[in-house]
């Protein structure tokens, strides 16, 4: 167990700085961009429920920090890397649905 408190948060910190690094290289292609974009907005209804969905998780993970912190266990900052994924997975998927894309012909 304790091999896992220290490295449970690396890993977090990993899964974040990987996560920001495909999706920086992924938004160099504007097909990519164009694509996503029609995907963001083609289901409104499903796009709330996604963003409720992900709000609710980002909660959790950080509520879960907060207790394994209060309870001594060094794990519970992993869940503070995880949270900050959740947003800025967040952040980024509204960023794309509220671009506007010109037809490049």
């Amino acid at each position: 167990m304790d091999r896992f408190e220290s490295l449970f948060p690396w890993l977090c910190l990993a899964i974040l700085l990987v996560t920001i690094a495909g999706l920086a290289f992924r938004s160099r292609s504007r097909v990519w961009l164009s694509d996503t974009h029609l995907n963001a907005i083609a289901q409104p209804r499903l796009r709330t429920v996604l963003r409720v969905f992900a709000l609710a998780g980002i909660a959790i993970a950080v509520l879960l920090g907060i207790f394994f912190l209060v309870g001594g266990q060094t794990y519970g900052w992993g869940f503070f890397a995880l949270a900050a994924d959740g947003i800025f997975l967040m952040g980024f998927y509204v960023w794309v649905a509220g671009r506007t894309f010109e037809d490049e012909c």
